[in-house]
């Protein structure tokens, strides 16, 4: 395979996830440097059902209540799913915008930075297969 055509067939392919990975760490941290930890409480766990080219899947989803810092009560659903339920009642870490509580989640490492994680390996994944394309491009005897 030609070079330029390595190249052409496989940049849009890393950029759209480089691109992603960048925008999804920048919000996250921006995020965090504004956000509020307090202690939340799972007040349950909902099943929710989702379809993919495979069929459908359910993930429990931890519904989380917690008090902002005026004392008004909120309460969301985290955005990380498990395929068994946990325990009702669980304190948990919650953080927030104090603008707007109703931007909270859950403080994990995958909570926070999972889609950051999953992205940002997709397009380095991308980037090697371009440089794999691109070193088989080349012609027989060339450095």
């Amino acid at each position: 395979m030609p070079r330029w055509l390595a190249v052409s067939l496989g940049v849009p392919f890393a950029v759209a996830p480089l691109l992603l990975t960048f925008l999804l760490y920048r919000n996250t941290s921006t995020f965090l440097a504004t956000a509020r930890r307090v202690p939340g409480t799972v007040t349950k766990y909902e099943l929710v059902a989702s379809t993919d080219s495979e069929g459908t899947s359910s993930m429990y989803h931890a519904v989380v209540t917690f008090n902002s810092g005026d004392g008004r009560p909120h309460q969301f659903q985290d955005r990380t799913g498990f395929r068994s339920p946990g325990i009702s009642g669980e304190v948990v870490e919650v953080l927030y915008d104090p603008r707007d509580p109703s931007d909270a989640r859950t403080y994990g490492f995958f909570s926070l930075w999972g889609g950051t994680l999953i992205f940002g390996a997709l397009a380095l994944i991308c980037i090697m297969v371009i440089g794999l394309m691109f070193r088989m491009g080349r012609q027989p005897g060339e450095a």
